[in-house]
């Protein structure tokens, strides 16, 4: 049990110290929900609907893709390349907690805080600034489970991100380009239904989909019972397949490690 109090002591104490980041990152994702708002009002100002979506339903997803946003995207790419690329990997490899799991954890004790903190912002947003419906009871259950995989799915990208430093030295470039790719399929910057048809599909059958725009769309109750018996198949797929992928990637990369760093 003291192994994992040290790794949450270590994990609050980075956020304390990277308080005005963290503040930031919020607050600039609340003015882009309101931007949004805006842009939706005036957007649903000539018709009572855009696409399949009421002005409460498009206004309700992107405050939840916004939450998801800071909850799921927790990045430790970084992290890990640098521990790789200056040998820091090979202490962190003694302790009696696996690497991956260490990492997991303390990004597990940033979504906790930031699910606590993003639920009050929300509250306070939708009380003085944006009326939008709350979401039931049944969605949120669902959407829950659907949170799941796609906290899963980021993980072991972000973790095979990290892992490019056993045969990258410089892995900026992919990380930079896988995080282009996952701005724009992901929904985080619109729902993904509104694109062409043959567009969609494509995405759909990518991993990307499922890590804000399903649970988001199950959250808001934008779905139907295939839509959602579907989504939740392709969520638990993709995460099975990329646990296996990152499992694997990292057992290889491990070997060529000699604990000095690159």
């Amino acid at each position: 049990m003291r192994k994992y109090w040290f790794i949450f002591k270590m994990e609050l104490t980075q956020l304390m110290e990277l308080r005005l980041d963290f503040w930031v990152k919020w607050l600039t994702s609340l003015l882009i929900v309101i931007m949004n708002y805006f842009v939706w009002t005036t957007a649903f100002a000539s018709g009572k609907s855009f696409g399949g979506y009421a002005l409460e339903s498009i206004v309700a997803y992107f405050i939840t893709t916004s939450f998801l946003y800071n909850v799921i995207l927790i990045h430790r790419q970084e992290l890990i390349s640098r521990d790789i690329v200056e040998g820091g990997l090979s202490t962190l490899l003694v302790r009696p907690l696996s690497y991956p799991l260490q990492i997991f954890c303390r990004a597990m004790v940033s979504r906790i805080v930031y699910t606590a903190i993003g639920a009050v912002l929300i509250y306070i947003v939708s009380l003085f600034i944006i009326q939008f419906p709350m979401p039931a009871p049944q969605n949120i259950a669902l959407g829950i489970l659907a949170i799941l995989f796609a906290t899963i799915l980021y993980t072991c990208f972000d973790f095979s991100l990290g892992i490019l430093s056993f045969w990258l030295a410089r892995s900026n470039g992919p990380r930079w380009i896988f995080s282009t790719i996952g701005m724009l399929a992901s929904g985080i910057m619109f729902p993904i239904d509104l694109l062409p048809s043959w567009l969609e599909k494509i995405l759909f059958a990518t991993p990307f989909p499922y890590i804000i725009y399903f649970p988001a769309s199950v959250v808001v109750g934008h779905f139907d019972s295939t839509s959602l018996t579907q989504g939740m198949l392709a969520g638990f797929f993709w995460s099975v397949v990329l646990i296996i992928l990152t499992a694997t990637a990292w057992r290889r990369g491990i070997r060529t490690f000699d604990g000095s760093g690159i």
